[in-house]
């Protein structure tokens, strides 16, 4: 246990912001990444979202080969939410 409290484990290379979480703090870098991309966010309202079209789309904009699924059932905490539907999203996104 660190006495420091928690860290965030965040790859500089693509970004170092915590929020709040914008197009504009979302770094060009990502246009970089040349694997396929899935994006994964909750259909239902929580303390962060869901996150309106619009921005998600400006957001998605930055990757060059994405995705996007949305969970009905889950809002910020997908894998805990709904960890079935993730597994089987994640397991046919990498078996395609």
């Amino acid at each position: 246990h660190s006495h420091e409290g928690y860290r965030w484990k965040v790859d500089t290379a693509f970004g170092v912001h915590f929020g709040p979480f914008t197009p504009e703090c979302i770094p060009r870098g990502w246009q970089d990444i040349r694997a396929p991309v899935l994006a994964v966010t909750g259909a239902e309202q929580d303390i962060w979202g869901p996150i309106e079209s619009d921005l998600l789309s400006e957001r998605l904009a930055f990757v060059r080969e994405v995705q996007h699924a949305e969970i009905a059932g889950a809002g910020h905490f997908l894998h805990i939410e709904q960890p079935t539907s993730i597994a089987r999203l994640v397991l046919d996104f990498v078996s395609s």
